[in-house]
């Protein structure tokens, strides 16, 4: 729900797409729009890589001759600080998706935690790998069924951007973060917290649902009547159910402040390392930069945060140069993708994927063997869990 969040949350906003298989069926879209699927997310992949490739260039340019000599002369604690609070990320947005389920399902905190580490590991690649491969194992390990699965993704998303909002909106205000913005951006979050759970209370549960289909009914019209029947309606619907206590909400809230604050200080942490200082604001600028594309960048994370980020933060603050922007984006990026690998691999160890493995390998039972099937299981023959 990243930033280890930014991996995550790519998953919560953008579920498994129609044209990839079916994970009840099999069923997979014709074959000249799986051709064009795959067509696109190739070449979205390789402009990504592309764009990672001038951000490197820009970083090991000559101008940052001395914040690369700073590199190399940075102390063990300096690199152990940076890793620490981006394996910090890494744990604690893997706890909110366990929260958030929390009201549904009881989930083991550590089995989430390991299926986020190699979801963030696969986010770096194209075709969607990291949510196919949290559906995969939530729902065959976990035995989550499919219609919990959509809204759960659904309800991280929110989790994941609604904090952002009181911060960026009064940073627009008052960009300076001091004691008046860290009470205001509080007071904003638990403003949100309390709003989303009265929603929660008083519109989810179907409630919300009925009212505007009995409206819909009402005023007879086509797109509004299959507005409030669509599966998206259902699933908002179904994350508001996760919402519906305050003291959960503030807690996923929590977390997700905690996710923002040592993500903001892995920006803070290399700037310092490479001798070009950012400020609280601009760490924070960054980092909220560099979440959104990684969670609207829809080809794998490289490539697309780097540049972004550090383009955009330099036409924003003219006191940084755009290639120490770069090297300092690069820096982050290099730490995160050390942790993604010693993570990932702890994930997949913990996780057992062979066992995995086994459980979607259909078994052969022989026509002999096979009792005559009931009409009664004939009818529910292949429903969800």
């Amino acid at each position: 729900m990243t930033d280890p969040s930014a991996e995550s949350s790519s998953d919560a906003t953008r579920q498994p797409s129609s044209s990839l298989p079916d994970p009840d069926t099999g069923d997979s879209p014709s074959g000249g729009k799986r051709i064009a699927t795959t067509a696109v997310q190739v070449l979205g992949f390789l402009i990504g890589l592309g764009m990672l490739g001038w951000a490197v260039s820009s970083a090991f340019s000559a101008e940052n001759r001395d914040g690369l000599r700073r590199l190399g002369d940075a102390s063990p604690i300096d690199i152990a600080s940076l890793l620490a609070v981006t394996a910090v990320g890494f744990v604690v947005s893997g706890l909110m998706f366990w929260l958030t389920l929390r009201p549904v399902r009881r989930l083991k905190a550590s089995d989430v935690v390991a299926t986020n580490f190699v979801a963030i590991l696969l986010s770096y690649l194209p075709f969607k790998l990291s949510a196919l491969f949290r559906v995969a194992v939530h729902r065959q390990r976990d035995g989550v069924p499919l219609a919990v699965i959509g809204p759960w993704f659904g309800a991280v998303g929110m989790v994941l951007i609604l904090p952002t909002v009181p911060m960026v909106g009064f940073s627009m205000l008052r960009p300076e973060i001091d004691l008046i913005w860290v009470m205001v951006t509080i007071a904003g979050t638990l403003f949100l917290a309390a709003i989303v759970s009265l929603i929660a209370k008083f519109v989810g549960g179907g409630r919300g649902i009925a009212k505007a289909r009995a409206i819909a009914a009402k005023l007879d019209l086509l797109l509004v009547n299959k507005a409030v029947r669509s599966d998206a309606i259902e699933h908002i619907d179904e994350s508001l159910g996760m919402f519906a206590g305050y003291g959960h909400v503030l807690r996923a809230m929590g977390l997700r402040v905690i996710d923002i604050a040592a993500f903001c200080g892995r920006f803070y942490v290399a700037s310092r390392i490479l001798g070009t200082p950012l400020g609280f604001e601009d760490a924070l600028l960054a980092s909220v930069i560099y979440f959104f594309i990684g969670v609207f960048f829809p080809f794998g994370a490289l490539g697309a945060r780097e540049a972004g980020t550090s383009g955009l933060l330099a036409a924003v603050n003219s006191t940084v140069d755009l290639n120490q922007l770069a090297l300092i984006t690069v820096v982050v990026t290099g730490a995160e993708v050390i942790i993604s690998l010693a993570a990932g691999v702890l994930g997949l160890a913990w996780l057992r994927p062979d066992r995995l493995l086994r459980q979607l390998r259909p078994k052969r039972v022989d026509a002999k063997d096979q009792p005559a099937a009931t009409p009664a299981e004939e009818t529910i023959e292949g429903t969800d869990p």
